[in-house]
Parts: C-alpha cells; sequence; structure tokens
C-alpha cells in the first residue's frame, strides 16, 4: 500500500511539473509591441496625396465624422501601373499597417465594403470617404493603401491628434462657378472645402452638399442649393420645378472625363445626393463664431433645399444644416450674380 501511495505522489508530482511548465511557457510569450512593428514598403508609383488635410496631420474630436479627400494620381514613369484599389487600415501605432476598415455603403466600394474601387485611367481622381473618430484612442494612424495589382503598393499615413473640444473648420476663398463655366466647379464639400467639377460627381455624391446654380426659368438668379434640389425636376416646395426645372443634370464622358473603364464615350449622371438646408442668417458674426455659435443656429430640416443670393455683399450670410446634421455658415464674399458662367467667391464655417 505505502508503494502504491509512493507512486501515486511521484505521478501527481510529475502533473504538477508538467502543468506548471505549460503555464510559464504561455506566460513567457511576449506580445508585439509598436516598437517591433515595420511599415509597410511602397512598391508602387502612384502618388497619394490628402486635399483637405496635406500636412498629413489634423486635429479631430471623439464621434466627429470627418471626410478626406484622397488624391491618387497614376505615374507617367514608363511601364507603370493604373490604380485599382483603395483600402484603408487603423491603428494607435506609427508603423504598424493596422486593421482594414469596412467602408460599405460609401461610393465605389464592392460588397464588402473594404476596399473602393478605383477609375481605370491615367487621370487624376479624387475618392473620398467618412470615417468615425472612435473614443480613448489618440493619436489614430490612418493608412491608406494604393493597389496597383500584381504586388504593387502604395502607402500614405494621415495622423489624427483626438481632442475633447468641439471643432470648426474653417474654408476661406473659395470660389464656384455657374453651370455654364468650365474652370470652376459648382458643388463643394463644406467638410472638405473642395470643389468638385462634373467628372467628379458620380464618385463624391454623398460628400456634395453645397451647391451653386443660376435658375434658367424666366428672369436668371442665383441661388445656394442641395443637390438634389438642383437636379430633380420634382413639384413639392424643396425640389421646385419654376426655380430648377431647367436645370441639366447629365453629362458626357470626354478625353479629360472617362469612365471607370477608361472609355469616353457615354453620359453620366450629375443629380441626386443628400440634402441640405438653407436659412439667411441675421447676425453679423462669421469671423467670431465658433461650435457653440453654430450649434445655437436655427436652420433646420424644415428650412428649404435652396436659398436666393440677393447681394455680394460680406455681410450677406446664410446658415446651412447638411444631411449628417453638421451645421455650417456662408459668407459671400464677391462675385456676379444671375450670370451662369461667372463665379461668385465665398467662405465657410462648418462643424466637424
Amino acid at each position: 500500500m505505502r508503494k502504491f501511495n509512493h507512486y501515486l505522489s511521484i505521478s501527481a508530482l510529475a502533473v504538477l511539473v508538467a502543468f506548471s511548465s505549460c503555464k510559464k511557457d504561455e506566460t513567457e510569450e511576449t506580445p508585439k509591441t509598436c516598437a517591433d512593428e515595420v511599415y509597410p514598403t511602397t512598391t508602387g508609383t502612384s502618388t497619394v496625396a490628402f486635399k483637405n488635410f496635406p500636412s498629413g496631420t489634423a486635429t479631430v474630436k471623439a464621434g466627429d465624422i470627418i471626410a478626406i479627400a484622397v488624391d491618387i494620381t497614376k505615374s507617367t514613369a514608363n511601364g507603370a501601373k493604373r490604380p485599382q484599389k483603395l483600402r484603408v487600415y487603423e491603428t494607435e501605432c506609427d508603423k504598424a499597417k493596422g486593421d482594414l476598415k469596412f467602408f460599405a455603403g460609401q461610393p465605389k466600394t464592392n460588397n464588402a465594403g473594404d476596399e473602393i474601387d478605383l477609375a481605370n485611367t491615367d487621370d487624376p481622381q479624387t475618392r473620398t470617404i467618412t470615417y468615425t473618430v472612435p473614443t480613448g484612442k489618440s493619436p489614430i494612424y490612418l493608412n491608406f493603401e494604393v493597389d496597383e495589382s500584381g504586388g504593387a503598393y502604395t502607402y500614405k499615413q494621415l495622423v489624427l491628434n483626438v481632442s475633447g473640444s468641439g471643432i470648426v473648420d474653417t474654408h476661406t476663398g473659395i470660389t464656384l462657378g455657374g453651370q455654364s463655366n468650365t474652370a470652376n466647379g459648382s458643388r463643394m464639400s463644406s467638410a472638405l472645402g473642395y470643389v468638385y467639377k462634373a467628372c467628379e460627381i458620380p464618385q463624391n455624391l454623398d460628400y456634395i452638399d453645397i451647391v451653386y446654380a443660376v435658375s434658367l426659368n424666366g428672369t436668371n438668379k442665383s441661388y445656394l442649393c442641395s443637390n438634389p434640389a438642383r437636379s430633380t425636376a420634382a413639384t413639392n416646395a424643396d425640389n421646385n420645378t419654376s426655380i430648377f426645372g431647367g436645370l441639366s443634370f447629365t453629362a458626357n464622358y470626354s478625353s479629360t472625363c472617362q469612365d471607370d473603364n477608361g472609355l469616353e464615350t457615354g453620359s453620366y449622371s450629375t443629380g441626386g445626393g443628400k440634402a441640405t438646408y438653407f436659412k439667411l442668417h441675421t447676425a453679423n458674426d462669421f469671423d467670431t463664431a465658433d461650435n457653440t455659435t453654430l450649434t445655437n443656429l436655427t436652420v433646420s430640416t424644415s428650412d428649404n433645399q435652396y436659398v436666393e443670393i440677393t447681394s455680394t455683399s460680406t455681410n450677406n450670410v446664410f446658415e446651412f444644416r447638411n444631411e449628417n446634421g453638421k451645421k455650417g455658415l456662408i459668407r459671400i464674399n464677391s462675385g456676379t450674380l444671375n450670370n451662369t458662367s461667372t463665379t461668385i467667391n465665398v467662405d465657410v464655417k462648418v462643424q466637424r
């Protein structure tokens, strides 16, 4: 009996030692740190830049929905490949590639939403994404990957420093052209401060919230409006056919505006998009307006999706509210009104 107990004790000890060894092995595995990471090497030849964050850094607030305009240009070098796909990765480590972000439902994404299709063209192109800033992280590194196929990739990093205060974006000296003005676009994103030309509209329609248009019915009049109001010949008050029914909402592909397959024939729609609401602002406080000022603006979804511009005085300021619930102010600086081929110059302040 003693011998059996002795063997049993030895067996139990062996199991305990083995178990302890396993536990020791598990705890000895050291996780990767940021210093261990290696940023992916660019093997492609495309050029990537952030139109509204040219420095590659931005200060944002947790919960912000920010728009990022990504300029992608194919290299002119012999044998350079055309950009095919855009992907975005998120990380808290500046040296890591990060986790793939999903953008399902945004323009030009595939069904899975993990990549954005690029036009099969030699021409420069802009793709815009929206990103919701998470809480509890700062800084955040967004790594943009352009896939040129065949194992060629170009990388560009955007650094987001997260602040706790309300942030207002200010864009000054923006030129908007009438619909006959070929040098200046008429549609802009208030979040980006960027004006889109007709060829860029289909890929970036969800980000257009301010449009300049001159009515063609009766006496020409200048308006700020939403893209749906400009291009939809509806009969309700927000899409008034007596104002906008005569405006075209199609355009033709050409050598300077190819479709996604590089073709130069056919037409495309410039209509649709998201609602923006406008009203006249009565206070003279554009220069001092902060996030509190913009939060307290009274513009709402009960207002029209258009407002007439009757003066180019710098005191001519309008409130707007876009479909994301962001409010802002537009100040008319100068320009020639009521003419489809001339321009106006504006300043914009908007909640980020």
